[in-house]
């Protein structure tokens, strides 16, 4: 879990440069989670704030990445609001210490940010002065996004971005200069791509309820994966109707992208065309995971969607939460299946390390495989040997009963397919 921490001490929001970061554990007596809580240390631009926080993690557990939209000092370059990110290889336990930032325009931004604005456009947007030089534009991107990890660990973003003032003071969502953009890195954040899903039309919408009080919606950006994390899903809302200007009747809008192929969805898919949901999915949602089953190199999988029907417009009555059952897609993925990608994706440390009787460790494979697990002395004799038959893809905890071995240093090696992972296994 994680969430910014606000000094309100002064009845306005003051962010404190931390952020509160929760690590839970499942205790099996009282079938809760125990947390632990501490500060993550971002310090940002003080005349900012936080505009949204995520946190996500691979179906393995444990590579995680927080991320957090905001400005720092010094700026980047022709960049307002950003991601700001943290990862952890440890299931959360630890994060890195310094923040990875995104940055949007300039030289060394992303070429798809400062492209997908056409000539037409900025020639309006900028008259009756000159144009600049595209890779000297002022982006930003906000206010919401969301957050995925895939199987390989990789974060994949996806938010609204749009040209900002010079000053970074202010940004213009309209139709024409502002999209809904995927950002991801295919290198655990050493390097990073954009690519612009769809062009927006418009931004949000405001409702009043009996009581006075104010409730907006803008273009909620979500994005899910399979279990397996080898397919990365994005939605979001948006009202394309003639004569409405601003998101009040907003269709759920649908594209995808194919990690080990490095390519997107040919087209965007409007969910709720001709539906009951059309023109009316308000708060518009997709799960962090879909339904999805895997069958060689093929996926069929079920993409659940929910939004809300609102009581005579108002935000402060009941609502009813409707369900969209039957948006289904199917996908051959060859890479996978031809091996160009490892069936291992990841594999964490044993737990409990030390152990006495028995610990744990989480893999994830991207297809089905025998796994074996070998454990060696210090003198590389192979003392114990663990067989799980044909795991299917996804996530999979094995479990390794070691009471028989003696106390001392030990090492195991993790083999899957072509794959095979070594790590260090003490006994109490």
């Amino acid at each position: 879990m994680v969430d910014e921490e606000n000094d309100g001490a002064s009845g306005e929001y003051v962010f404190t440069n931390n952020l509160i970061v929760g690590h839970g554990v499942w205790n099996e007596t009282n079938e809760e989670f125990d947390y632990t809580w501490y500060h993550l240390p971002l310090e940002i631009n003080p005349e900012d704030g936080i505009n949204d926080v995520k946190v996500a993690f691979a179906p393995d557990g444990m590579t995680g990445w927080i991320c957090a939209m905001s400005d720092r000092i010094p700026a980047l370059p022709y960049t307002s609001y950003h991601p700001i990110l943290f990862k952890t290889t440890d299931g959360g336990q630890t994060w890195d210490e310094e923040p990875i930032e995104v940055q949007l325009g300039g030289d060394d931004g992303l070429e798809a940010v400062w492209e997908f604005i056409s000539d037409e456009e900025l020639a309006a947007f900028f008259d009756p002065n000159p144009v600049p030089p595209r890779e000297e534009i002022m982006y930003y991107m906000g206010y919401h996004m969301d957050l995925a990890v895939d199987a390989w660990g990789n974060p994949h973003i996806s938010g609204v971005v749009a040209i900002a003032d010079p000053d970074g003071s202010g940004w213009y969502h309209y139709e024409g200069v502002f999209a809904m953009f995927h950002i991801w890195s295919p290198d655990q954040g050493e390097t990073w791509d954009a690519f612009n899903l769809d062009n927006l039309t418009t931004f949000d919408a405001t409702w009043t309820a009996s009581s006075g009080s104010t409730l907006s919606q803008y273009n909620r950006p979500q994005v899910a994966t399979t279990n397996d994390g080898a397919i990365v899903f994005f939605s979001w809302l948006d009202t394309r109707i003639t004569g409405i200007t601003d998101n009040s009747q907003p269709d759920i809008f649908f594209r995808e992208y194919f990690p080990t192929q490095l390519i997107h969805g040919e087209e965007v898919v409007n969910v709720t065309d001709l539906s009951n949901a059309m023109w009316n999915a308000r708060w518009g949602c997709m799960s962090y995971y879909v339904f999805s089953e895997n069958t060689g190199d093929e996926y069929n999988c079920n993409i659940p969607f929910a939004y809300q029907v609102m009581t005579d417009d108002d935000p402060g009555a009941e609502v009813q939460f409707m369900y969209i059952p039957d948006f289904d897609r199917s996908y051959v993925i060859t890479n996978i299946a031809d091996n160009e990608v490892e069936s291992l994706t990841s594999m964490s440390q044993n737990f409990p390390n030390p152990c006495r009787d028995f610990t744990r460790i989480n893999i994830n494979l991207v297809k089905s495989e025998d796994i074996s697990i070998k454990v060696y002395n210090l003198t590389g004799q192979n003392v114990k040997s663990f067989t799980f038959r044909r795991l299917g893809n996804g996530p999979h905890q094995l479990s390794m009963d070691v009471k028989d071995l003696v106390s001392g240093v030990y090492f195991y090696t993790l083999t899957a397919g072509e794959s095979e992972q070594t790590r260090k296994l003490i006994i109490n």
